[in-house]
């Protein structure tokens, strides 16, 4: 998950400078300045989670919430591949395999529906202006 685009918005919000917020923090202004440019990709997990008390940031919300987004874009990656597939290839392909073979693919078939309908059941992230 991506925060540096967060951590500098929560920053600015706060009226702090990366000068005042380097030192509140105890580390550089170029390593947080880094840290908001997105150029460190790894923040270590303390100082994040200094970093996302201080701005008033839950953790923990905006894990679900990036969850919640991840799984929508699966629903609609999912939903856009599923056009592209001909039913005539499937049948063809379908009608080759053996027994096995066919219980199979149901049985997958089957879980990719409940699946998709547990994430259509999901409410899809409100977007932020």
């Amino acid at each position: 998950m991506a925060y540096s685009f967060l951590l500098k918005q929560a920053r600015k919000k706060l009226k702090l400078s990366l000068r005042e917020a380097a030192a509140i923090f105890k580390m550089s202004p170029s390593t947080l300045n880094r840290y908001e440019e997105g150029l460190i990709s790894h923040i270590p997990p303390h100082k994040l989670h200094a970093l996302l008390s201080y701005y008033g940031i839950d953790p923990k919300k905006l894990r679900d919430e990036w969850l919640r987004k991840s799984a929508y874009e699966r629903l609609l990656r999912y939903e856009e591949s599923q056009r592209r597939i001909d039913a005539d290839f499937l049948y063809k392909h379908y009608m080759a395999l053996d027994e096995r073979g066919k219980r199979n693919v149901l049985s997958l078939l089957m879980h990719e529906s409940n699946v998709t309908a547990s994430l259509r059941a999901s409410k899809p992230p409100e977007k932020r202006q």
